[in-house]
Parts: structure tokens; sequence; C-alpha cells
């Protein structure tokens, strides 16, 4: 081989390397421009995961689920009340929901035309539940305050009529008229039953009770004065008197 040939050789050679450098730098600069738009292009907030791993946070405000046929079932998310979860039927109205309000949990359970019929809530360190009529009004009442359970009962127009308790004086039971004035009032204390009848006012007019000594009764006049109880008080006997 003469040294002319040698020589083109050579540049054949060295032509083919440059050719090789260009294609890997056009490799690597698609490489590290497809990274740069992928890093751009993620949603905000997301962190890495490794392959196959579920994230470990996602943020929303609201999920909706449907059936299918574009008929919402359940909604998580915000209220007016607070944090939310509501369950639909497949007519489209609310028949559960599960609310955290500023007073405490709530959850309501509705009928067929979306109005609420039971309410179960812990406000203020006292559970109670309450059922309402088909016109919205409260019907019973269930709850234990401070002062122990009770069970409150309400006529069509939502106004008490009746209700047992149990507080620290014992069991009792109260009877109200239309305006919900307490008229009769029952109660067994430490020291015996008692029945209390009260006028239109609410005024204590006659009382009956069982005490260690035997049975008393009194009645008393609107202005609360005592007009006549029995037994009637017995005199001091008469100095010298057998």
């Amino acid at each position: 081989m003469t040294t002319d040939e040698r020589l083109k050789n050579l540049e054949k050679e060295v032509a083919r390397g440059k050719w090789r450098i260009r294609l890997l730098l056009a490799v690597l600069g698609l490489s590290l421009g497809a990274w740069v738009a992928a890093g751009a292009f993620a949603p905000k907030g997301a962190a890495a995961q490794p392959d196959g791993a579920a994230p470990k946070e996602v943020r929303a405000n609201r999920f909706v689920l449907d059936d299918g046929k574009g008929k919402m079932r359940a909604v998580l998310g915000l209220s007016e009340r607070g944090p939310a979860l509501s369950l639909w039927d497949d007519k489209g109205s609310p028949r559960v929901e599960m609310c955290m309000t500023n007073e405490g949990p709530l959850l309501t359970l509705y009928d067929k035309k979306g109005k609420g019929r039971v309410a179960m809530s812990l406000i203020e360190n006292v559970p109670s539940m309450i059922l309402h009529a088909e016109k919205g009004k409260t019907r019973a009442k269930l709850d234990l305050d401070k002062n122990g359970p009770g069970l409150t009962l309400c006529d069509e127009k939502g106004t008490m009529r009746a209700k047992v308790d149990l507080d620290k004086n014992g069991p009792g039971l109260t009877l109200c008229d239309e305006r919900g004035t307490m008229r009769a009032g029952l109660r067994s204390f430490s020291y015996g039953p008692s029945l209390g009848l009260f006028d239109e006012r609410g005024r204590d007019r006659a009382m009956l009770a069982v005490v260690e000594g035997g049975p008393i009764m009194g009645l008393r006049d609107a202005t609360g004065s005592v007009i006549w109880k029995a037994p009637s008080p017995q005199p001091d006997p008469t100095p010298g008197t057998p």
C-alpha cells in the first residue's frame, strides 16, 4: 500500500469518527430535553414515586362518584357546614350525609323526597338523636346532657308535650299543654314520689306526695300561698290539759 492510499484510508476513519460523535451528541440532547420536559409538566405537589408505588398524598376540593350513567351517587367535599360525605340514591336524592361542623359531628338520614328525618349529633359533648316528621317538625328527641338522659315527645307543631328524664333527683315525667307549658309533673325523689299540678302559667297549684311520715297534700292560690294542706298541723297541747 502506497503512502497516498494510507492517507486516504486515515481520512475515511476520521470522517466515520466525527459522524459517530455527532450521533451520540444528538441522542444525549434528545434525552436531556425529554427529562426537562417531564419535570416541567409534572403535576405540582406530586412527589416522585418509585415504579408501581401509590402516591402518598392526594389533594383536591371535591370527589364525586357516579354510577356510570352520569348519576351522582357519592360526594366527598366541603359543604357550608364543613367537610362532608353524602350518599345519593339512584333517583338523584340525597339519603345520607355525614358532616363535621364547627360544633361537632352530625349524621343526617333523608327520606325519598330528600327531607331530613333522622339527625344524630355530638354537639358540645351532648349526644342526641332527633326524629323529624315529613313536614320537618321535630317529633321526638333523645339526648344525654350533664343532668342525665331524657326523651322528649312533640306534637305535629313541634311543641314539647311530654318528657321522660332521669336527673340527680330521680326519674321523672313531665306533661305539657299545646303551648309547651308544664301542667303536670311526676317524679320519684329519694324521700318518695311526688305529683305536681300546674296552671296555664306554669304555677304550682296542687301537690301530692308520700314521704317518710306518710302522704301529704297541698293546694296553693295564684300567688303561691298555701290555702289548704293535709294532714293539718296539730295544735300544741294546752298547759294543764290531761
